[in-house]
């Protein structure tokens, strides 16, 4: 039997006995044993979340300017993975540049990423201001 379903069997008991006070106090408590059980659930998501950071972290090696892992021809974007920790491919492009279809930047074999002007109304505004 979980600490919930003792709880529950208790506070059956506590209300069959008919001390509203001591069964207040008792709903007071398990009230707290919810919300502890909340913050627990949302620890271990933090855990795991740091752990899945970690990992990539360690699977990822950097031979400049593109970020690789083992076992893995194709790039991944240096902006991407210092500043989100996303592990996101790049595209190669005709002219033999690569480019990451999450942040737009391209990237060289001679230099780092460069970001890409962005077409008349993308994202917000829309105006084109960005020609000006």
């Amino acid at each position: 039997m979980g600490i919930l379903d003792e709880a529950k069997v208790l506070a059956e008991a506590l209300k069959t006995a008919h001390d509203l006070t001591l069964y207040k106090q008792f709903m007071g408590l398990y009230g707290d044993i919810m919300g502890m059980m909340t913050e627990n659930k949302e620890l271990r998501e933090n855990v795991e979340e740091l752990a899945g950071k970690l990992d990539l972290k360690a699977k990822m090696a950097f031979r400049a300017p593109f970020y690789y892992q083992a076992g893995d021809d194709i790039p991944f974007c240096q902006r991407c993975f210092e500043a989100d920790n996303k592990a996101i491919h790049l595209n190669v492009l005709h002219n033999g540049r690569w480019q990451c279809k999450e942040c737009n930047n391209v990237y060289g074999k001679e230099n780092g990423p460069r970001q890409q002007p962005r077409p008349p109304g993308y994202g917000s505004g829309g105006s084109g201001e960005w020609m000006r």
